[in-house]
């Protein structure tokens, strides 16, 4: 079986009594989660304010939710705006949504 540039076969579990690689991905090469259009969050942990670098230009939705997956917050926010007020939070770890790109922070 050859995933890659052949033929594909398809086995039964109960069939198959050994399965071997010719080939193990050990590492990636060249991976870059710094560059200028990678969108962060941060401060991680966040007092009061979290902001968000390299936005999106456009007006988006930012959704906040507890680990429960109770939504604790959603806002549209315009180009301009990068930073979002989370005083008011309790203290715990958070998952904001921005863009169907999820982060998570610790709130202290």
């Amino acid at each position: 079986m050859n995933y890659l540039s052949g033929p594909v076969e398809t086995y039964s579990l109960d069939n198959i009594s050994k399965l071997t690689f010719k080939s193990v991905v050990t590492g990636v090469d060249n991976l870059s989660l710094t560059g200028a259009g990678v969108m962060k969050v941060y401060p991680n942990p966040v007092s009061n304010v979290v902001y968000i670098q390299n936005a999106p230009e456009t007006d988006f939705t930012v959704s906040i939710y507890r680990m429960n997956g109770v939504l604790v917050l959603t806002t549209k926010l315009s180009s301009g705006t990068k930073s979002i007020d989370v005083s008011y939070l309790s203290s715990g770890l958070y998952l904001l949504n921005v863009n169907s790109r999820t982060f998570k922070f610790v709130k202290l």
